[in-house]
């Protein structure tokens, strides 16, 4: 738990599952799914939602390369690695790295105006289907919104090798603070 004045204000849980890479070469269950293609990076080129008034810290933390803004019931895909270590002096493992970026599920395909709406994870799941590698993820995902405030998204989770995740999110949809209708 974490508290805030002793009140709970965030939990976290994990299941660690023994793995035996025997099993798979026997059956061949293995998801061999290239990843899709990343897009070039270009430095110094920062990736921003249409009527974004600020960088967002989490934004400021990764490299993003987004192919495109999400319209409403579309899936949106970006690549993602972090500029920083989570704890300083610490090198990131990669477990780490997609734990952090998972965030990003709910983002990729949300289509919401971030000048006038914000959306906030309520939860997040994050099913790990193999030891991810390198730097880099690729997120694949959808956000779906209903008209009084709840959203979810869904995402398939890619390292340079194939699939290594997915990840899930309920969403609270508002206004932001200020904002007339």
């Amino acid at each position: 738990w974490l508290e805030d004045e002793g009140v709970p204000v965030a939990r976290t849980s994990a299941l660690r599952i023994r793995s035996d890479s025997a099993l798979a070469q026997d059956a061949g269950f293995a998801d061999e799914t290239p990843p899709p293609p990343r897009p070039p990076v270009e430095p110094g080129v920062r990736a921003t939602r249409r009527k974004i008034s600020y960088l967002p810290g989490w934004l400021r933390a990764v490299n993003y390369q987004k192919t495109g803004l999400a319209q409403p019931g579309e899936e949106g895909r970006c690549w993602v690695r972090l500029q920083r270590p989570m704890v300083s002096g610490e090198p990131n493992q990669p477990v780490v790295r997609l734990a952090a970026i998972s965030d990003f599920s709910s983002g990729v395909a949300n289509a919401l105006d971030l000048g006038r709406w914000v959306s906030p994870n309520a939860d997040l799941s994050l099913n790990i289907l193999r030891e991810p590698e390198g730097d880099w993820f690729c997120i694949e995902g959808r956000t779906d919104i209903s008209n009084d405030g709840v959203g979810q998204s869904s995402a398939r989770i890619y390292d340079d090798r194939g699939p290594c995740a997915r990840g899930s999110a309920t969403l609270l949809v508002d206004r932001i603070p200020g904002q007339r209708e």
